[in-house]
């Protein structure tokens, strides 16, 4: 039980991760992202008067406030948990990205505002945000008590299951980009969209091999991976589900937008729903990574 306070903050962290992803998914499907075109101030203030009164700019402004607190608790866990671990380089490399990359993304929003949201910006900064969370969630792992514990597993299994899942996370990263390309043009990106939508068909059928390899190789002899691959599972099928209704309802990138809340709430669902994607396929990495360790070669000494 090394870790147990900074593993606690670690979980603030990613839960809080996810409210700062819903934020960003509200502002940019109800068009809110120049809801205040100064940055990292708004309308000249900390805390604007129109951050209470009007719902584009409570979403916009919040939205900050929230990144701040995450890029905080990143900063607390990069000092506790790197003195902590001193003998443990690899967890410091960890913890000093994390950090690393909470901050770019929130520097890739602020130039985005003053640069009045180009695709380029936008883009980076949703897929920079999946990265980040992905990240998060391998230090809450690494931070955890099941960390010190690494089963014995064949070598020839565990290598298979570590490239499956290595392919599937890459993949969820790319279609992300395509997603946030679409999601942040303002004139039509038929191309990224539709290259989105098919994308989404692949990595549909490539999760499920994920999941089956990863289940079928390790779930016997890693604690964990069989919940993680059904969650996997479960929340595919939802994704795949509500990526036809944000199709259908989907507009172009617009102000007005904010009136239609419950558009911007599906469309918002699809891309959480997506980052809950990519973090649960994060932590099955975190098991095969961290989690397991391969078996000496039989008749192998020591």
């Amino acid at each position: 039980m090394r870790y147990v306070r900074q593993h606690r903050l670690a979980f603030a962290m990613v839960c809080t991760t996810l409210v700062l992803i819903a934020f960003g998914a509200m502002v940019t499907s109800t068009g809110s992202g120049m809801a205040f075109a100064d940055w990292p101030r708004a309308d000249g203030e900390w805390m604007p008067e129109r951050a209470l009164s009007t719902l584009d700019g409570f979403l916009e402004h919040f939205h900050r406030i929230i990144g701040a607190a995450v890029g905080l608790m990143m900063l607390i866990l990069v000092v506790w948990a790197g003195r902590a671990a001193s003998d443990q380089p690899w967890l410091r490399r960890l913890l000093i990205g994390g950090l690393a990359l909470v901050v770019t993304q929130g520097i890739f929003g602020g130039i985005g505002v003053r640069l009045e949201l180009p695709v380029f910006t936008s883009a980076t900064h949703g897929v920079l945000a999946q990265v980040t969370l992905a990240t998060f969630t391998v230090i809450l792992f690494a931070l955890s008590p099941r960390c010190a514990q690494n089963p014995l597993v064949e070598a020839g299994r565990l290598r298979s299951a570590r490239k499956w899942v290595w392919i599937g996370l890459v993949a969820l990263i790319l279609q992300t980009a395509f997603g946030a390309i679409a999601r942040h043009s303002v004139v039509p990106n038929n191309h990224a969209l539709w290259s989105h939508v098919v994308n989404a068909f692949v990595v549909f059928l490539l999760l499920i091999v994920v999941s089956g390899v990863t289940s079928g190789k390790l779930g016997s002899s890693v604690p964990g991976v069989n919940r993680a691959s059904r969650l996997l599972m479960g929340l595919l099928i939802l994704q795949v589900a509500l990526g036809f209704v944000a199709l259908m309802v989907r507009r172009d990138k617009h102000p007005e937008n904010i009136q239609y809340l419950w558009r911007a709430s599906l469309i918002s669902a699809h891309v959480l729903t997506g980052a809950l994607l990519t973090m649960t396929t994060a932590h099955l990495l975190a098991l095969v990574r961290l989690g397991a360790a391969p078996a000496p070669a039989s008749g192998s000494t020591r």
